[in-house]
């Protein structure tokens, strides 16, 4: 079953709660797909595809249209909707 893209972004980076909308991902499976460097698990790279903000508090954002790039390219499978 495809994931369902709602819209497309206003901007490339976009808060968590955003992507997980746009995506139709939820927050725990985008988290679980993180590249930190004790990890060879994760896939979406920092400042790639997510980013920190300046500091430690801050929301991570994502680009979306660059996730859509490496999930799909791990098989994932997107559609627009509406």
């Amino acid at each position: 079953m495809p994931f369902r893209m709602t819209t497309k972004p206003a901007s490339e980076w976009v808060t968590t709660p955003e992507a997980e909308r746009l995506l139709g991902i939820k927050r725990d499976r985008l988290k679980r797909s993180f590249s930190y460097p004790t990890s060879e698990d994760g896939f979406l790279l920092e400042g790639t595809h997510w980013k920190r903000g300046p500091f430690p508090n801050s929301p991570i954002t994502w680009n979306v249209p660059k996730c859509i790039e490496v999930l799909e390219a791990k098989g994932f499978t997107f559609e627009e909707v509406g």
